[in-house]
């Protein structure tokens, strides 16, 4: 006897809880995953998909409040749930490290408590291997999780490029709706098509399905992602019998420093920020040591490189993959035929990497959906970012300048220790912006901004 499945959360001071249904509000699956590696997850394993589909279900679920009333004592919330787990005791012992995470990735107030499944409750798993399944390929397997953005996709390059032929490389992915699934589907065959060396996708889906009547609308902020995205790669890597979970951010979209004065915490959004990989690290072997696997490494391999040099590193000949690639923040919901909008951080970022690494082709190619005013607006806050930053290195005590006015930075696990290796990551960032090509195709005068390259 199955009984249906449902997710009790709290907000804001409510004592009654609400329920999302994994059946009929929430999509989750990985059961394609499971089937490539041709075995079940460990217990462990997917309980740690579930609490991050889970928090994450409610998250988007839970609105903040409106613009207008934005302050950074108003943007978090109170939330509290409560999931059925296949070991609630192992995951209440790390209540609190998984309420911090949560925490710091969120700006939100978590309490978080597992309990027992009814019989039944808990879907079983039933593998259905590929007819070519990876235990049918010998050699060394590396996991990575792949977004099908354009520095998941050069770091999929990277890896296939510098490999000796002994290694097989696990894409871990995580797809919201057909669009993204198609995308990182396309991108991932296309990639060992002209390489040679085996990739392995390793689909995983989650979907908040909407209320047909439209009266539950959807937190757009998704401060949970970096949650899902590490928990699929972590389960899917342990299960898989890897040693090594990759993953490709360039660090100044890693560390994410606020562009303007106004964002506070996690407005400025946090998915792959050193110190959420290092949280992550701690789980990751908690689980392995739970399932009695050997320990799982992460590893953010372009930390210390910007995104124009991440692309840079590539040859010409793989610029049709990368304009292949997404990283619009709304790319994979348009329904637009153009996957970028040009007009957000995301794209405007792209975009300044594509010209600074040399590939305006790439950049030209790539139909927008439109101009706006909203384009000017993060356009300013990017440029107003840069010429605090160039300020404050160009101080007679940068290390101090750039503290002062980028304090956020010191979250930055052991950041003393890499103190000279993150200004000069930040220089070369500010000297990209300074090329007066990268200026005339995004319309802003480096003047303007005291982005003038000197000499």
């Amino acid at each position: 006897m199955s009984t249906d499945r449902v997710i009790e959360y709290w907000s804001n001071g409510r004592s009654e809880p609400l329920h999302l249904s994994w059946k009929y509000d929430v999509y989750s699956d990985f059961s394609e995953a499971a089937n490539a590696i041709a075995d079940a997850f460990p217990p462990v394993a997917a309980d740690l998909w579930d609490i991050a589909a889970a928090c994450h279900a409610v998250d988007r679920r839970v609105r903040r409040p409106p613009n207008e009333h934005w302050k950074p004592s108003a943007w978090g919330r109170d939330i509290g749930i409560r999931v059925a787990v296949r070991n609630p005791s192992l995951w209440e012992r790390h209540r609190r490290l998984l309420e911090g995470l949560l925490t710091w990735l969120t700006c939100d107030r978590w309490s978080l408590s597992f309990r027992e499944p009814r019989p039944g409750e808990l879907p079983k798993q039933v593998v259905e291997p590929f007819l070519e399944g990876i235990d049918d390929w010998p050699g060394k397997r590396i996991a990575m999780l792949f977004s099908g953005g354009a520095d998941s996709t050069a770091g999929v390059l990277h890896e296939v490029s510098q490999s000796q032929g002994d290694s097989v490389l696990l894409t871990v992915s995580v797809a919201s709706n057909k669009k993204m699934r198609s995308r990182q589907e396309n991108l991932a065959k296309s990639i060992p098509q002209r390489l040679g060396m085996r990739v392995a996708p390793l689909p995983f889906r989650l979907h908040l399905k909407k209320s047909t009547s439209g009266a539950v609308r959807s937190e757009n902020s998704q401060r949970t992602r970096g949650l899902v995205f590490l928990a699929a790669g972590i389960a899917a890597a342990l299960t898989a019998g890897c040693r090594r979970l990759l993953i490709y951010e360039n660090g100044i979209g890693a560390i994410n420093l606020p562009c303007t004065r106004g964002q506070v915490g996690a407005q400025a959004a946090r998915p792959v920020h050193p110190r959420t990989i290092l949280v992550m690290q701690r789980i990751a072997d908690i689980v392995a040591d739970a399932c009695g696997l050997p320990p799982l490494v992460l590893e953010n391999k372009a930390l210390w490189r910007t995104k124009a040099e991440l692309i840079g590193g590539l040859p010409p000949a793989y610029d049709d993959i990368l304009a292949a690639s997404v990283s619009c923040d709304t790319g994979f919901a348009a329904r637009s035929e153009f996957s970028h909008c040009g007009e957000c951080s995301s794209c405007l970022l792209r975009r300044q990497a594509l010209l600074a690494a040399g590939r305006s082709a790439v950049e030209h190619r790539e139909e927008y959906r439109g101009r706006s005013e909203i384009e000017d607006q993060h356009l300013h806050a990017m440029l107003w970012q840069v010429a605090r930053m160039r300020r404050a290195l160009e101080a007679e005590d940068p290390w101090t300048a750039f503290v002062q006015e980028f304090p956020d930075v010191l979250c930055v696990p052991s950041v003393l220790d890499h103190r000279d290796e993150l200004l000069d990551l930040y220089r070369r960032y500010c000297a990209e912006w300074a090329d007066p090509a990268i200026a005339r195709r995004l319309g802003f005068q480096p003047s303007t901004w005291g982005l003038t390259a000197p000499g």
